[in-house]
């Protein structure tokens, strides 16, 4: 199945909003596994990783001290249903422009976002369903609040 990114909850970026709910790849480590609990089946990831950082190429330099966890739960309780929680949280250092130059204000940008994901299939058709809820908190007893949602109904033409 070919499709984009939902914009509300994977790009909201380009809705105006400064940080997306999660980062798209990011460097660290990493543990994931699957068992069942009687018929029903379960996948998790666990991430600690590099975090976002603002103004470096996060592949080449690391300049935020502080590391983000990102967790996601996955189950299946049945055929053609999958139910997903995660979470992710960071805390970035905050930049400002001096002179042409960027420099470490000293302050931290606290991230929080959290959500659920439904997957219905049955047969050839299939129904998506994802919410997004998060916190930005760029100083202290500032805190933004933040939603989004989509959906998606389709149908496999051909595998």
């Amino acid at each position: 199945m070919a499709t984009k990114e939902p914009l509300s909850t994977n790009k909201n970026h380009k809705f105006g909003s400064e940080y997306q709910f999660y980062p798209r790849w990011g460097n660290g480590i990493g543990f994931t596994g699957n068992t069942s609990i009687k018929d029903v089946q379960l996948d998790y990831n666990i991430m600690i990783t590099n975090g976002n950082q603002e103004y470096t190429n996060r592949y080449e330099e690391d300049n935020n001290t502080m590391e983000a966890i990102a967790t996601r739960i996955r189950l299946t309780p049945k055929r053609g249903l999958k139910i997903g929680f995660y979470m992710y949280e960071d805390v970035m250092t905050e930049y400002e422009e001096i002179d042409n130059d960027l420099e470490p204000t000293g302050g931290r940008i606290q991230l929080f976002s959290y959500g659920t994901h439904v997957e219905w299939t049955h047969k050839d058709f299939g129904l998506e369903i994802e919410g997004v809820q998060g916190t930005i908190n760029p100083t202290p007893g500032e805190t933004i609040k933040r939603s989004a949602y989509t959906a998606m109904i389709y149908y496999t033409i051909k595998e």
